[in-house]
């Protein structure tokens, strides 16, 4: 896990530099994304992932490095551009925690599994805590943390695709979603 460490460290440092360096393009960059979600997501195709011993979740989820690819930002679903200002990440250990980053600030938490229904849509229940605490340089990436830890807790099903997985509400509607990155 230290490797993982080092690896959102190195990432939330490139992101600080570049708002620091840049928050003009850093805004114009975030009110581009606000305004492209608009224009809906790109959903991939599905595929049939059944659950493992994995706590209850799908084969290929645990283990693996997953990079944040939207939020539900209250009125609409805001997609991102993996690696261009994205940089949150989760990784789910197979004994029910899990470690991440906002790509400002480091967090841990658990989770706990149920059983699929019929149409992959897996009962889920997390809880959050940050594990660091730098300020955000601006009211925006404030907010875009909040909503994303608020997002993340808010969770009532996980939704497995081929390479990627949706954390929705109670009502299945998507809240995060996030891509494959790399296996640990």
């Amino acid at each position: 896990m230290k490797l993982i460490s080092s690896y959102f460290a190195d990432k939330i440092r490139i992101m600080k530099r570049f708002i620091a360096q840049k928050p003009v393009l850093a805004a114009l960059v975030l009110a581009t994304l606000f305004g492209l979600g608009a224009c809906g997501t790109i959903k991939p195709g599905k595929s049939a992932t059944p659950a493992n011993s994995d706590g209850g979740l799908p084969n290929g989820t645990v283990g693996k490095v997953w990079l944040l690819a939207g939020y539900d930002a209250g009125a609409l679903f805001v997609p991102l551009i993996p690696g261009e200002g994205s940089n949150g990440l989760i990784v789910f250990a197979a004994n029910g925690s899990f470690k991440g980053s906002t790509g400002l600030n480091e967090f841990k938490g658990t989770w706990k599994a149920g059983k699929a229904d019929g149409n992959g849509y897996i009962p889920i229940t997390i809880s959050l805590t940050k594990t660091s605490n730098d300020p955000a340089p601006n009211a925006t990436a404030a907010r875009f943390e909040e909503t994303l830890c608020a997002d993340i807790v808010g969770s009532r099903f996980l939704k497995k695709e081929r390479d990627s997985f949706r954390l929705l509400d109670a009502k299945k509607k998507s809240l995060v979603e996030f891509i494959f990155l790399e296996s640990r």
